[in-house]
């Protein structure tokens, strides 16, 4: 399931440096049926995220389930796919007015 919503999720024709070919993909087909055609391709990239997801959850519990030091290195995984999450460097905000007109009691609009 990964590997077709991986390939479904790349469109009807493939893009070679951001030119596409003449060379049809396996959704194709469906671009020219009457109501999916209407489907944007790359949206099926989250169900691809979905079954790497479940792929690595089966992995690391039947990993954790062996004992013994594939416990430690279900849990390294684990870690190890955690860790892109994390945000590089702290996010910048800039603190922010209240603009003059909401901050007196007297609003006249002109």
């Amino acid at each position: 399931m990964l590997l077709l919503a991986a390939a479904l999720s790349m469109g009807p024709y493939l893009h070679v440096s951001g030119r596409a070919t003449t060379i049809e993909l396996p959704w194709a087909p469906f671009d020219r049926l009457p109501v999916i055609d209407n489907l944007i391709p790359s949206r099926l990239a989250m169900y691809t995220a979905l079954f790497a997801g479940l792929l690595l959850a089966l992995y690391l519990d039947a990993v954790w389930r062996g004992g013994g030091w594939r416990r430690l290195a279900a849990a390294g995984v684990a870690v190890a796919t955690l860790v892109p999450l994390l945000p590089a460097r702290p996010i910048p905000a800039l603190e922010v007015d209240t603009p003059p007109f909401f901050r007196s009691s007297v609003q006249r609009l002109p």
